[in-house]
């Protein structure tokens, strides 16, 4: 990365190379969800890595609401806004559910792209950070639950 590169593009950057690029730590999670859904004969399978890959949408879907102002939104943690419980009945819903995800991707993309430094290190509307830290904060959400669903099928 070069050192003149605005710290929005570097966080930009960094959450692509997580979401589908090429992570120096392996698998992207995209990459890891396809590599899942190909090993499984059983919609049902699917089942707890959806509500993993749902957990996400909604904190991106916070993340989002932040980025464009909404001072009301929020997430309460532990409750089905945070955790909202999913049942694959068909891998169309699978499918569904990864539309989703990279909707979420391309909205933040986009939004990200369009926030300036200065911006960064204002304050999210009805919280005590900064964008800057909420976007960090996103890119480890993600890398650390990636790493869940990757741990629970090796080992499944």
């Amino acid at each position: 990365m070069s050192g003149n590169k605005p710290r929005y593009e570097s966080l930009c950057d960094q959450l692509q190379a997580v979401f589908d690029g090429e992570p120096w730590y392996g698998d992207s999670l995209i990459a890891k969800l396809e590599m899942i859904r190909a090993e499984v004969e059983e919609p049902s399978d699917l089942n707890k890595t959806a509500s993993y890959v749902q957990h996400l949408i909604n904190w991106r879907q916070f993340v989002i609401k932040k980025l464009i102002g909404d001072i009301d939104f929020d997430i309460t943690l532990n409750t089905t806004a945070d955790w909202t419980d999913i049942n694959i009945e068909h891998f169309e819903a699978w499918d569904h559910l990864l539309e989703l995800l990279r909707d979420t991707q391309n909205q933040l993309v986009t939004l990200i792209r369009s926030l300036s430094n200065e911006v960064l290190i204002k304050q999210v509307p009805g919280k005590d950070y900064s964008f800057e830290h909420m976007l960090h904060g996103l890119i480890q959400h993600e890398v650390y639950h990636t790493g869940q669903i990757a741990v629970y099928w090796k080992n499944r």
